[in-house]
């Protein structure tokens, strides 16, 4: 197996987003779907309204290298005492989904 190389630094056509928020995250097939947006005002006093100012789409496997490394910083955090204990979900409180049932086949009624 190769060995993994790190990014080169300085790399200065890499584009650079500024998000508010993760508006979704999905896993379909075997890649991971991020959904930014950031928060736009409308003008003439009325609230702001949240745009999708980007996309990333990765390997599961990076995800979950990911995922590592952010609960790590989340872990640092916390005990830095810069959020409380229950800022962002730990290990412990995140619910693995449930294996899917197979599905059975409807019931048919008898016309009458």
């Amino acid at each position: 197996m190769a060995k993994a190389t790190k990014p080169r630094p300085g790399t200065l056509d890499a584009p650079e987003i500024f998000a508010d928020d993760a508006s979704s995250v999905a896993i379909r097939k075997n890649v991971a779907r991020f959904t930014f947006t950031s928060d736009r005002p409308l003008g003439d006093g009325a609230e702001a309204e949240s745009v999708v100012v980007g996309h990333v789409a990765m390997s599961v496997s990076g995800f979950l290298s990911l995922y590592g490394r952010m609960d790590s910083i989340v872990n640092q955090l916390r005990e830095a005492g810069r959020i409380g204990s229950t800022s962002a979900p730990t290990k412990s409180t995140v619910k693995k989904p449930a294996a899917k049932a197979a599905k059975k086949p409807a019931k048919k009624t008898a016309r009458k």
